[in-house]
């Protein structure tokens, strides 16, 4: 309708997020709870509401967002990265060599801070030393900065294995700080994976539960996107909802239930989804992209 496009619209004029690429019903059910909430009846009423209220639409934009993140979330798909994909990644990896991971829609980092975490203990297992960069991408600014802070309550840590937390995290007051060693491999930037250019040459993506929010277009291009992303036999590992598709032969199956998979080569498929990727490309925009590197 035209006073949901006009919400639309004036979400993506302040914050440069397009929520139309959103399943549609996710999004609708939000707006009426925030309607509700102001004791709205209408989408009519609301959207007027909102061109008039710039609070609000920061308060919207904020309940869109998918904020929900934590440290070894589904212990047993880290488990599988830990002892199977993280071994097969670094096989033919040579002790200075760069290694590349993106993680896409990391909200307050907790899953960067895990996967760094892990692939250090790898380095640190066999006695080598690898030039790690991490990048950790969402659409908001706070977000990234509470991400960035690389500080979380103890409460964060219920699930988190005792012998890690003493190695990589520092006690402060009431939280628990990142130490530095950790903190420096990683990078956040303000990317949105619908419009921004990729990043490339990665041997892993991750971006788990964000693909499920995504209209089935979006997708794709997501899909597209990480494709074109990573080097052959890099792995892409998305959240227990989500699947690859009709994408799923340009793939090797790592494991199903915890959806990590392996990038085989250039085939008939791939092409298919470089044709599609390069296809969406075209309406994209260059990426505004502002870094807060572990010097930060």
């Amino acid at each position: 309708s035209s006073d949901l496009l006009k919400v639309f619209y004036l979400v993506q004029e302040k914050y440069g997020v397009d929520f139309g690429k959103y399943k549609i019903n996710t999004v609708v059910r939000r707006i009426e709870k925030r309607a509700q909430a102001l004791k709205l009846n209408t989408l009519n009423e609301y959207a007027q509401y909102l061109e008039h209220n710039q609070q609000e639409i920061s308060e919207l934009y904020y309940n869109m967002l998918i904020g929900v993140t934590k440290f070894f979330r589904d212990a047993e798909a880290f488990n599988i990265l830990s002892s199977k994909v993280i071994p097969a990644l670094m096989r033919d990896k040579k002790p200075n060599d760069d290694i590349r991971i993106w993680v896409c829609g990391c909200a307050s980092g907790e899953e960067v801070y895990t996967i760094a975490i892990l692939f250090n203990e790898y380095a640190k297992a066999k006695r080598v030393h690898f030039n790690f960069k991490i990048f950790g991408t969402d659409v908001d600014d706070e977000i990234l900065a509470r991400a960035a802070a690389g500080s979380y309550p103890i409460e964060c840590f219920e699930d988190f294995p005792v012998h890690l937390l003493e190695q990589y995290f520092e006690k402060e007051k009431d939280s628990y700080r990142v130490i530095p060693e950790i903190r420096r491999y990683v990078v956040f930037a303000r990317h949105n994976v619908l419009t921004n250019a990729p990043f490339t040459k990665m041997d892993l993506v991750s971006c788990r539960n964000l693909l499920i929010y995504f209209n089935e277009e979006a997708q794709k291009h997501v899909l597209s996107t990480f494709y074109f992303s990573l080097i052959t036999e890099g792995a892409l590992f998305l959240g227990p909802s989500e699947s690859l598709g009709k994408y799923e032969s340009g793939y090797q199956i790592i494991d199903q239930k915890w959806k990590l998979y392996s990038k085989i080569g250039i085939n008939r498929l791939s092409k298919e989804f470089l044709a599609t990727f390069q296809k969406s490309q075209l309406s994209t925009q260059p990426a505004q992209v502002q870094l807060q590197s572990g010097s930060a």
